[in-house]
């Protein structure tokens, strides 16, 4: 998401493009069987499951191989039942999953000339700032530090706050107020790596979105 939404505009997401690893939401309130289908046809390709955690119940619903990684994710508001592709292994309901699909745009990704282009459907910006917020400050996650760094960077790739704000809703705007002091601390984790002007042209946008 954070890539793809900052190379829209023409921008490189250097944290988020350091890493081979990909999240799928999948719908599981609209098709509860999709999660179960994905889940097999990533087994089918290849993709191994790792087994459960330290001592866990159930092991991440997470497919290694040596091409990257893949988590199959559910919305937040997915009932626990729709979480479970078998008796050893489930997803997570994700904090900002319901959003998502709904400030989400078609995109098609162009990997090599050699290779069929891609249709997906990917939050796009202002909308994905609203998702990772929702990540940042959730009980759940907001101890991830990249969430609140993906936020900041996002912000900092946004080219006309005033005009997203006919994008994001009175709910998403109080989320992203939930921001504001923490980001207001020069020496918080999300500044890690960007300059003075950056981390002033982030926070304008993210004043400005309120």
């Amino acid at each position: 998401m954070v890539i793809v939404a900052s190379r829209v505009f023409g921008a490189t997401a250097p944290r988020a493009e350091a890493t081979m690893h990909a999240d799928v939401l999948i719908d599981l309130c609209a098709r509860p069987s999709l999660l179960r289908d994905i889940a097999f046809q990533l087994d089918a390709l290849g993709f191994d499951q790792p087994p459960p955690f330290g001592g866990e119940e159930f092991a991440r619903c997470t497919f290694a191989s040596a091409r990257g990684q893949i988590d199959l994710l559910g919305p937040d508001d997915a009932g626990e039942g729709l979480l479970v592709i078998n008796e050893t292994s489930r997803t997570l309901a994700i904090p900002g999953g319901r959003r998502a699909p709904q400030v989400a745009g078609l995109v098609r990704l162009t990997y090599d000339e050699a290779a069929f282009d891609v249709d997906i459907r990917v939050p796009l910006l202002p909308g994905a700032i609203v998702v990772r917020a929702a990540a940042a400050l959730d009980s759940r996650t907001r101890l991830a530090p990249h969430h609140a760094k993906d936020v900041a960077h996002m912000l900092g790739v946004l080219p006309d706050p005033i005009s997203a704000l006919a994008a994001i809703t009175d709910a998403d705007r109080e989320l992203l107020a939930g921001l504001v002091e923490r980001f207001r601390s020069s020496g918080d984790f999300a500044w890690r790596g960007m300059d003075s002007d950056s981390r002033l042209r982030s926070l304008t946008a993210l004043e400005l979105l309120l």
